[in-house]
């Protein structure tokens, strides 16, 4: 029983330490960050899908090939995936600028090297998404 009171009493005493050091409103302020981006992923997570399925809709309504269709798909949902990331990295109080540069830099970088094969990927979308040519 002695026991129980002397941990009773530490812990009144560390948390009279957090409160005069101010730690308990930022310790509450991190808690509440934390739920607002678990509910920004998830909803974020929900308009993805979303907008996918609406993709999905339209590209069949189209008559797309399926492997431009699987491809588009997963670019789509790479480029929305780190869209929210960002966002929930933002909503934790996460500086995200220096992040995004890092991520422009290694962008213009691919893109410049693979320059010739994107040509490619990008008229074989366009010739995909037109009509099919026909030999006459």
């Amino acid at each position: 029983m002695n026991t129980e009171v002397t941990l009773l009493d530490q812990f009144n005493q560390l948390s009279q330490h957090f409160l005069q050091k101010g730690w308990l409103t930022h310790i509450e302020t991190l808690a509440i960050n934390i739920i607002v981006a678990v509910l920004v992923y998830w909803i974020g997570t929900i308009i993805i899908n979303l907008l996918l399925k609406g993709f999905h809709r339209v590209a069949i309504k189209r008559q797309m090939d399926a492997e431009l269709e699987h491809f588009l798909d997963g670019v789509i949902r790479i480029a929305l995936k780190f869209a929210l990331i960002i966002i929930v990295l933002s909503e934790l109080g996460i500086d995200t600028t220096s992040l995004l540069a890092v991520f422009g830099a290694a962008g213009l970088a691919i893109g410049l090297a693979l320059k010739d094969s994107l040509s490619n990927v990008a008229s074989y979308m366009k010739l995909s998404c037109d009509a099919t040519p026909t030999i006459t």
